[in-house]
């Protein structure tokens, strides 16, 4: 929504501007902070939450009876409003009622790696921004998801005391194809893991208070949603197969596991589940036959699933207009497009309120306040639109809106809970924690303290980038420095023994047929140097929210500055540093025989300049394993980007996607990654009730369904030793994997079953248990397989990329 928000926004304000009269200030400041948005810091906003209950008009109302359960007290509340105070409340600006003591409320706000609340931020602090979270998948930490889930809603209700709570955080779609220009915003690939950053991150943000909620935190984007080319009419084709194994299990984990009180629906159109009016039929002639609905009045997805399979009790908001383009997906197909039709399509699917609805013709107060008093819809809307209501305001009552200050622990925090020491060392830590070392020959790294280092490449000057996209405008005091800042200060030598060379026109796109990244000036730094860090890869004007990748190579004059640097530096080492969020083609890199050490550091945040200093200097070692698989070019030319399928399908040449399923040779495999240290691990069996003599084990599986997916099947021991000569962390992942026969019936050809983080000194022996899921054994005994026969025989569960740490099993 931001790569958009200027027009977005001054629409939305300019339907609001009829009930702005007469109501408090509170709305009007909300109303002057939309068309702020592009070009400054919104207008103050009050630093407290009131307590609609707090006012002797409505202090004995049935709505104001305080604490649990909420529900009725909603309920209560909606049936003593009347329509025009009703159309008013389903907007993403909901505009209070000003009768009943209820202050307008802006549901909207950002959590992705770091609060933001554009319309409610007090601007008096800057919150901390912690990496991306693809930096943050990559660190395998499920403590590191929750607490830095903890640290975001804590600076939240600290920046505005709850009066903007809902959070659009986390993003857990699965990180499909590399040129995805929101794959950074993901944890990765894998569902496994994905799974697990959104229970861990929703719980942090959410809280442990038993009663209320410290934030809302709403997952998105529901369901199958990769691309940002066409992402509005987007016709996902998915089978049932892919969506339950794969773009499902991160939401369902959220909804189960996290108790998410929100979701957001996506943009795009799919073919899984299906509509009030029915699924769509594209015109015969229209490769790939289609028949689909979009996510924002799909029932089958919001209510059948969400809510009545897996006990979704929050509310459901759609992407920004996509309520709209809902009318335009009716129109398109030749449905009844009315806005009572497209109204009611929406709503009916589960849909709560629409982000953007205020602007657009199909959602706006006067259309819905339209649609409840014209006896031919009313009986149709109106119910849904009180079922709605009912649901928002069941999570602000959640959120203590409703219920005195003192009932709430985090009433009292206030701007000294927003970017404290332990947030900003938390930040540094979790970008340590997610970098990546992908080679690093004959232990190039870490570089001497003492050593003179040339500092070249795009953005290797800069400090900006390193926040990525959804950041707040300012950030920290002295905390946010550019990687040749950063090394200036860690070094012994000070500034004097770091030279930083980015030559006037050097940026991460330049024009590819002009060299702009290298001149004399780099090369008397190389001269002068013993050590070259190259920065290469992307940022946020190769990949962003609205903006794709085409192409996996480096991007504009990179690969020839590569050349250039490397013939230049002859016997003296380069070290390159990998920026974005996404897997780039460094085939050409990595065999450089001048290359010898290669980090990726993703989006590292506010603290990523001392971050990617400290690891380079190894005052730390705390690297990640890759949480994406990254391909060459040639990928790009047999896997379509809006091709959703995972499976491979060697009929088409088409290679499948994710470490789960690519039949290809990738240039950095899924869990990839090094440390400055070694170690050994071995894997046994948790007391095994059935071993043969073949000391092949036996999994009870057997009586087990799809309803049971999360059942814990098999436990299993790592023993992980340091085997080398410094502390260090190591992140362990076992995999099952499938025999032949059931890949071949489309299990994958390896699973991430389970993972955990360690940190061992030298010497130091750690036993991590993992369990084993029915989940993980699809194919073995029926779980998302599609008529395909159980394979029982011949399965095994693998350690990282240890051939030799494995166990065979069979399922019964």
């Amino acid at each position: 929504f931001f790569s958009n928000s200027i027009c977005t926004v001054e629409t939305m304000v300019s339907a609001h501007t009829r009930v702005l009269a007469g109501l408090p200030t509170t709305i009007t400041l909300v109303a002057v902070a939309f068309t702020a948005l592009a070009a400054a810091a919104p207008p103050p906003m009050p630093n407290t939450q009131k307590n609609a209950c707090d006012n002797p008009s409505v202090k004995d109302a049935a709505w104001c009876k305080p604490g649990p359960p909420f529900a009725p007290r909603a309920a209560a509340l909606v049936a003593n409003l009347t329509r025009e105070e009703k159309s008013g409340l389903i907007l993403m600006i909901d505009l209070g009622v000003p009768r009943l003591n209820i202050d307008p409320y802006i549901w909207w706000s950002e959590a992705l790696h770091g609060a933001i609340a554009p319309f409610l931020h007090s601007g008096a602090k800057p919150a901390t921004s912690w990496p991306e979270p693809i930096g943050v998948g990559s660190s395998f930490n499920t403590s590191l998801f929750h607490d830095l889930g903890a640290l975001t809603s804590t600076e939240a209700r600290g920046l505005q005391g709850g009066v903007g709570a809902t959070y659009w955080a986390p993003n857990v779609n699965i990180f499909r194809d590399p040129r995805w220009g929101r794959g950074q915003e993901t944890p990765g690939e894998d569902p496994t893991l994905s799974s697990s950053y959104a229970q861990n991150f929703v719980t942090g943000m959410q809280g442990d208070d038993p009663t209320f909620l410290k934030v809302a935190s709403t997952l998105k984007h529901f369901a199958a949603y990769s691309q940002e080319t066409d992402r509005i009419n987007d016709a996902v084709v998915v089978t049932a197969q892919d969506m339950e194994d794969t773009y499902l299990p991160a939401f369902e984990s959220g909804v189960k596991l996290g108790h998410a009180a929100g979701i957001m629906c996506s943009y795009n159109d799919e073919t899984y589940g299906y509509g009030v009016y029915g699924n769509s039929t594209m015109p015969p002639s229209t490769p790939p036959q289609y028949n689909g609905v979009p996510s924002c009045a799909n029932k089958g997805l919001l209510t059948d699933l969400a809510r009545e399979k897996w006990g979704f009790e929050g509310y459901v908001t759609t992407d920004c207009g996509a309520a709209d383009y809902v009318g335009g997906f009716l129109s398109r197909y030749g449905y009844p497009h009315t806005p009572a039709d497209t109204v009611h399509a929406v709503l009916a699917a589960g849909v709560d309120t629409d982000c953007g609805g205020g602007g657009t013709p199909n959602w706006g107060n006067d259309t819905l306040l339209e649609l409840m008093t014209n006896t031919s819809t009313s009986s149709l809307i109106e119910p849904l639109i009180d079922a709605s209501l009912t649901r928002l305001f069941t999570v602000r009552m959640r959120l203590g809106q409703f219920d005195p200050p003192s009932s709430l622990p985090w009433s009292a925090y206030g701007l000294d809970e927003v970017d404290t020491p332990a947030h900003r060392a938390l930040a540094l830590d979790a970008a340590l924690q997610g970098f990546v070392l992908l080679q690093n020959d004959k232990n190039t790294l870490p570089l001497k303290s003492s050593a003179k280092i040339a500092v070249l490449g795009p953005n290797s000057n800069s400090a900006m980038w390193q926040l990525g996209n959804y950041h707040e405008k300012a950030v920290p005091v002295g905390v946010l420095l550019s990687p040749c800042a950063g090394l200036q200060t860690e070094v012994s030598g000070g500034a004097s023994a770091v030279s930083c060379v980015t030559p006037a026109n050097c940026t991460v796109g330049g024009n590819a047929s002009v060299s702009t990244c290298f001149d004399g000036a780099s090369k008397a730094a190389i001269d002068a140097a013993d050590a070259v860090v190259l920065f290469v890869g992307v940022d946020e004007s190769q990949e962003s929210e609205g903006h794709d990748k085409t192409s996996l190579l480096l991007p504009g004059t990179q690969l020839s500055m590569v050349a250039e640097v490397t013939a230049a530096a002859g016997d003296t080492p380069v070290v390159v540093i990998v920026m974005g969020g996404s897997a780039v083609d460094l085939s050409t890199v990595k065999t450089n025989p001048s290359v010898k050490a290669i980090l990726w550091v993703g989006y590292p945040g506010q603290a990523g300049g001392t971050a990617i200093a400290q690891a380079l200097l190894g005052k730390a070692n705390k690297f990640g394993k890759l949480p994406m698989t990254w391909y060459d070019e040639g990928f790009c030319k047999v896997a379509n980007l809006t091709d959703y399928r995972m499976r491979p399908d060697p009929a088409t040449n088409y290679p499948g996607r994710t470490h789960r399923f690519y039949t290809g040779t990738p240039v950095f495999p899924f869990g990839a990654g090094l440390s400055f240290t070694s170690f050994e691990r071995t894997l046994e069996w948790v007391n095994p009730a059935n071993v043969r003599a073949d000391s092949t084990a036996v999994v009870l599986a057997s009586g087990l369904g799809a309803a049971d997916a999360d059942r814990v099947v098999a436990s299993v021991n790592v023993h992980v030793r340091n085997t080398g000569t410094r502390e260090g962390d190591e992140v362990v992942l076992v995999y099952v994997i499938p025999p032949a026969a059931a890949v071949e019936q489309g299990a994958p050809k390896q699973q991430l079953a389970a993972f955990e983080r360690v940190t061992l000194d030298v010497g130091a022996t750690a036993t991590v248990t993992l369990d084993i899921t029915h989940r993980h054994l699809g194919l073995a005994t029926g779980v998302v397989a599609e008529g395909g026969n159980g394979v029982l025989d011949g399965w095994r569960l693998r350690v990282n990329d240890d051939a030799e740490s494995t166990l065979t099993f069979s399922c019964r």
